[in-house]
């Protein structure tokens, strides 16, 4: 498969997969399919199918977006009305207790003075750069001739794009 990282891929060992618990239901579901009645062992059936799960999942997460946004508008009210009536907690008569409970939240404002105070506390080692970060710091030194950073192994893994939407 030509692409921009043609060149490198070549070079890297193939991504064992998923997690082995994971793989398993992977394969069940891959398994039921094949057993299906409408099943087509062909690139252009399965290319289909793919794009209809994935317009099935971006429907499911819009309508997780709006019931997100429902709830967190339906917690202000409660928070509101909570404390209009001054209580924090409601049974319910269908069983279920409603309360509301108040803790800190952290959100670092300053991250400098918050890393540097960190490493002070010796927690050093808990602080890492996210994934997307190193991925594509990995990716820009493959491009470049480059090889991995220290402590980084690059892996060739399938990435399905849609396009022309």
């Amino acid at each position: 498969m030509a692409g921009k990282y043609a060149k490198v891929i070549q070079n890297l060992p193939r991504m064992a997969g998923e997690e082995p618990a994971y793989q398993q239901k992977i394969n069940a579901v891959k398994q039921a399919m094949k057993e299906e009645e409408e099943f087509k062992q062909h690139a252009s059936y399965f290319a289909k199918i793919y794009t209809e799960a994935r317009d099935e999942r971006d429907l499911i997460a819009e309508q997780m977006l709006e019931i997100n946004l429902r709830l967190a508008a339906i917690e202000q009210l409660l928070v509101e009305q909570y404390e209009v009536e001054e209580t924090t907690s409601l049974k319910l008569e269908t069983g279920p207790t409603v309360r509301v409970q108040l803790e800190p939240y952290a959100q670092v404002q300053d991250h400098e003075a918050y890393r540097s105070w960190c490493i002070e506390q010796g927690m050093e080692s808990l602080m890492s750069v996210p994934w997307m970060t190193t991925n594509k710091i990995t990716k820009e030194r493959l491009l470049d001739g480059e090889p991995e950073p220290p402590g980084v192994k690059a892996y060739v893994k399938s990435k399905i794009v849609v396009t022309g939407r």
